[in-house]
């Protein structure tokens, strides 16, 4: 169904009622058959790099970088380490960004780029330009789960950059306006993208592969999307997806709000003592030297 630049899938009762009934989904999935993985020689075809445990970082997003976590509003928490992700180790003091500064966001970006790693080259010139619209045609791009489980397709603008050291290229997909904060969405790159790669080929990784077909209610959900809006007829043209949930943006701030509204006035003025706090300025007698103090809260903390 199209709306003008938008192009949404309606979630029809069984669907919404699968995903409400996890049980049912889960009984329903058993009979999947998972076909066999096709390997491909990755110089003579670009290959979608993601392989979990190899210590390296080729896609974003996905829900490996996460772990479950109640205390945050999205229900996750960020857990990147270099035990797991190794390649870390090559950005020296940078790698705390990751490691550290992650562990206080809860899912990811509502407005950055979305990326996936593949051996070969890929031309920029020959993926679709940005024009605000959504495209069911394109070969990368994000679909938004809202909340009544419709499906949506996103605005992007579609990137390639080359990595030079492992020779491969990453493609990217930049929204062209916000994602819905703390909202289950997903990143994927499809067969067409064959028509800009070099080798005239791409295929997805033994570890997608296996990905795709897991029992996994958003994975499932996301397939019959793809499907659903047309982007796909099958899920043999998949390369890459990724479903991820997006971070909370409003939810701290308004709390902190709050907790500043319920403040005497008095918690904000400046503490000064005359006689402790001031001294005459000896380069210009005429002026007094004061320094206040002022209490402040870390909001950073877990209360």
């Amino acid at each position: 169904e199209a709306h003008g630049r938008h192009i949404i899938a309606r979630m029809n009762p069984f669907l919404r009622l699968s995903l409400l009934a996890p049980a049912a989904l889960l009984f329903l999935g058993c009979g999947e058959k998972v076909p066999p993985f096709k390997s491909v020689d990755p110089s003579t075809c670009s290959v979608y790099a993601y392989a979990p445990g190899n210590g390296q970082l080729t896609t974003w997003p996905s829900m490996d970088y996460l772990e479950e976590d109640e205390s945050t509003f999205t229900g996750y928490r960020f857990n990147i380490t270099t035990e797991r992700y190794g390649v870390l180790y090559d950005y020296s003091n940078f790698a705390t960004i990751a490691t550290e500064g992650l562990r206080q966001i809860d899912g990811f970006g509502i407005n950055a780029a979305f990326w996936a790693e593949f051996s070969g080259s890929i031309d920029p010139a020959k993926l679709p330009k940005a024009d605000g619209e959504a495209r069911a045609s394109d070969p990368i791009g994000i679909i938004v789960f809202h909340e009544d489980g419709d499906a949506e397709l996103w605005p992007v603008q579609l990137n390639v950059v080359p990595n030079t050291e492992s020779e491969g290229s990453l493609v990217s997909a930049f929204p062209l306006r916000p994602l819905p904060a703390r909202s289950r969405a997903a990143f994927f790159v499809t067969e067409a993208l064959s028509e800009a790669a070099a080798t005239g080929c791409v295929s997805r990784s033994l570890a997608m592969h296996e990905r795709l077909y897991e029992k996994d209610d958003w994975m499932k959900r996301s397939r019959t999307a793809l499907e659903e809006l047309g982007v796909v007829e099958s899920t043999d043209e998949i390369v890459v997806l990724q479903p991820f949930i997006t971070q909370s943006i409003y939810e701290e701030s308004a709390a902190i709000a709050r907790d500043i509204a319920s403040r005497p006035e008095s918690d904000f003025q400046l503490k000064l003592n005359r006689d402790e706090d001031c001294q005459p300025d000896p380069a210009t007698p005429e002026y007094t030297w004061c320094v206040a103090k002022l209490e402040i809260t870390d909001y950073r903390n877990a209360d």
